[in-house]
């Protein structure tokens, strides 16, 4: 009989996958060598691996539970696309019929029991290779959709200082305290600004315009808040700052003891780092009475 190459090469294919999936007969086993020396190929590794590959891939199903389970609607898809592939639906298709873990059984019928008819071996082996496939797949899009589906906790956003002041601001029990320069120091120019302040969240902001940029390697400013609880001559460390900008500057408050009720609230330039208690040699702005 006259073959083609192409055709020839098919029939050669087809008994190396019946060799590598059913084992061949001695007489096949001759043909095969002599189609494959006709068509100079002398490696069949290629065939076996990949039967190999799957069949220990699918028999491991049957001796130990995965490492994750499908969800029931995906087992379904999974085995009825191998019933298909497999043209085997008998004990599929009927998904009570299933073991209570489906896992446990393999997705492919067991080589020995696997009809000669019908497919031919290539497309049984394609078979298989597309039901891994599919495995694989479905097993990697329901690891997604789960991950999707894991509730999110909301993103906090943290709000900017003038947000948080607009807030403060906006609150009842919140006072406003405006800047003045008792002492006319030049390190005021066109002042502007005030103190915002909130007694039972223990919170505020300095807002200054026209105070004068500083140095913080010379000078630095240093609140001190006054405390109605407190001694006058002992007001309050509300934390060292500088000034960059002769716009608006906006400073959270630095409290370092707890505010019974502010009463007013003073800025003095003071030597790097600040101290603990000032002299008050400068005061260029003060807000409220003291």
């Amino acid at each position: 009989m006259s073959t083609s190459p192409s055709s020839l090469r098919d029939y050669c294919d087809d008994l190396l996958v019946q060799k590598a999936v059913y084992g061949l007969a001695p007489a096949e086993n001759q043909e095969l060598d002599s189609i494959m020396d006709r068509l100079h190929l002398t490696d069949e590794a290629n065939f076996e691996a990949v039967v190999a590959a799957l069949d220990s891939g699918f028999a491991g199903t049957e001796l130990a539970e995965w490492d994750a389970e499908l969800p029931t609607h995906l087992q379904d898809q999974v085995l009825t696309e191998a019933a298909d592939y497999l043209d085997d639906p008998s004990p599929i298709s009927n998904p009570a019929s299933r073991p209570a873990n489906p896992a446990a059984t393999s997705l492919v019928t067991p080589r020995s029991n696997m009809p000669r008819s019908g497919w031919s071996s290539r497309e049984r082996l394609l078979g298989l290779v597309t039901v891994a496939s599919l495995a694989l797949a479905l097993l990697s899009l329901s690891g997604s959709l789960g991950s999707i589906e894991q509730p999110t906790a909301p993103v906090q956003v943290a709000q900017t200082s003038a947000q948080q002041l607009v807030s403060l601001t906006a609150q009842t029990d919140t006072r406003r305290f405006v800047w003045s320069n008792p002492t006319n120091d030049p390190a005021v120019s066109d002042l502007g600004g005030e103190v915002v302040w909130n007694d039972a969240e223990q919170k505020g902001f300095m807002v200054f315009e026209g105070l004068q940029i500083n140095d913080p390697t010379q000078k630095q400013y240093q609140l001190w808040i006054f405390d109605t609880a407190r001694n006058d001559a002992l007001p309050v460390d509300g934390g060292v700052f500088d000034i960059s900008s002769t716009g608006q500057v906006i400073i959270p408050i630095d409290s370092k003891l707890s505010i019974t009720q502010a009463k007013a609230f003073a800025v003095t330039l003071e030597e790097p780092g600040g101290v603990v208690q000032s002299q008050r040699e400068r005061l260029p702005l003060l807000a409220g009475e003291i």
